[in-house]
């Protein structure tokens, strides 16, 4: 059984069937939001960060939302794949058998953060020597800034309706903001219509960075404004705009292959975008990316013939510890497509298994 799907975007597929993927042609790597799915390629993601790239001495971006982001923190940590094993571990460990009230998940997901920042942590991800970090968050006003339940809601069924004609007439319910090194922010936004803002990551914001990028609306609070021009702002998820973020949203077309290390084949632009059938993102969005996922056959290997979810808390509410060997479980299997991989890589076989998006 292969464990792995692996595609490429039409101005690099080529070079991979003729030279392979050296370490040395990546200028990116992206990290998708998704919750406990990330779970799934936690040994992707070690082998890629701690075997890979290591071979390899280019700056590199990287950008995330929500748990992609949180993952990327964790990446850029001095043992990288202790790091991210942690990371897994705390998310798995997440208690919620007494309440999953806002303050409830706020608090679990301060405790996982403040894990990936502990040890200076924090400081090693805005300083580091060749990762360049990235993560986004939604800057939300009005009914999207009120952390009343039933004037949150109006304003999401507001976003819903916006969403039903496309991407560029949500830019009228928030705008994108990105947060990063202060030498490396991104200097172009896409034209998916969305305004674009970003701010300096430093040791007094960076938490609370990380804290918005993740604060799912309606189930978490916001986090407050982070400048004078923010008053009466909330920040919540960037996985809101950017789901499964899209590179030629955030940088020029021509910045270098993006490696994009995801737990699903296909990509879903924005958190809308999962609700309808029409909007696809084509293979023209993805020209310098290069996708790798688990494979179905691997995906149906799991336990429950199925990648860990969110919806997972609720379905074993009251069998937490199942929930938890369960999720443990598809991390220890996740090492099989870590090491799948880098076989790939090593023996040059990534040419012929590599398919087009």
């Amino acid at each position: 059984m292969s464990g792995l799907c692996i595609k490429a975007g039409s101005a690099v597929i080529d070079k991979i069937r003729q030279e392979g993927l050296p370490a040395d042609t990546i200028s990116a790597v992206f990290g998708a939001s998704g919750a406990a799915k990330w779970l799934t390629i936690c040994g992707l993601d070690q082998a890629i960060f701690g075997r890979y790239l290591t071979r390899s001495e280019q700056p590199i971006d990287l950008f995330g939302t929500s748990v992609g982001a949180f993952k990327l923190a964790a990446a850029v940590q001095e043992d990288c794949e202790d790091s991210l094993a942690r990371f897994a571990e705390s998310y798995i460990e997440q208690d919620y058998t007494n309440g999953a009230t806002r303050d409830d998940i706020g608090r679990e997901t301060l405790r996982i953060i403040s894990g990936v920042l502990a040890n200076g942590g924090g400081d090693r991800i805005i300083h580091h020597p060749r990762y360049r970090f990235h993560c986004a968050a939604v800057r939300c006003r009005g009914l999207l800034a009120s952390e009343g339940y039933v004037a949150q809601r109006l304003g999401m069924m507001r976003a819903a309706l916006l969403a039903m004609g496309g991407r560029q007439p949500q830019a009228k319910a928030w705008q994108r903001v990105v947060f990063g090194a202060a030498d490396s922010l991104p200097a172009y936004s896409g034209a998916d219509g969305f305004h674009t803002d970003s701010i300096i990551l430093d040791e007094t914001n960076i938490a609370r960075a990380l804290q918005a990028s993740g604060s799912i609306p309606m189930m978490m609070y916001g986090v407050a404004a982070f400048g004078a021009n923010d008053a009466g702002c909330r920040y919540r998820d960037g996985g809101i705009i950017d789901y499964h973020p899209l590179p030629d949203n955030i940088r020029t077309p021509n910045d270098g292959v993006v490696l994009y290390p995801h737990f699903y084949s296909t990509f879903t632009e924005g958190w809308f975008d999962q609700f309808t059938t029409r909007r696809k993102v084509t293979a023209d969005r993805l020209r310098n990316v290069v996708m790798i996922a688990p494979s179905d056959a691997f995906v149906a290997s799991l336990p429950g013939g199925a990648i860990p979810n969110r919806k997972d808390f609720l379905r074993l509410k009251h069998d937490p510890a199942l929930r938890e060997a369960q999720w443990r479980e598809a991390v220890a299997r996740s090492a099989e497509l870590g090491d799948e991989f880098l076989s790939l890589i090593d023996t040059g076989n990534i040419a012929s298994v590599v398919r087009p998006f």
